[in-house]
């Protein structure tokens, strides 16, 4: 399988970078000349995946510091 020659985004966020998907994708990103903006997001029980409040929730309150790390992020 040939890699597409795509050209990285400068700054790339990525939500999960410190799990075991999330490394793997901030690796081959950065692999490619990206910047990664790595977000921990916090370890939730299936039952409560699908609830968008609780993972906000998870994430902390500092909502201002995440927006900040957002900034300049292409993607």
């Amino acid at each position: 399988m040939t890699t597409p020659n795509v050209t990285a985004p400068k700054r790339v966020v990525v939500f999960g970078a410190t799990g075991f998907v999330g490394a793997e994708v901030a690796r081959a990103l950065q692999n490619r000349g990206a910047v990664v903006v790595p977000i921990t997001t916090p370890r939730l029980p299936p039952a409560s995946a699908g609830d968008a409040s609780e993972i906000l929730q998870g994430l902390g309150d500092d909502i201002a510091g995440l927006a900040h790390q957002l900034l300049g992020a292409e993607c």
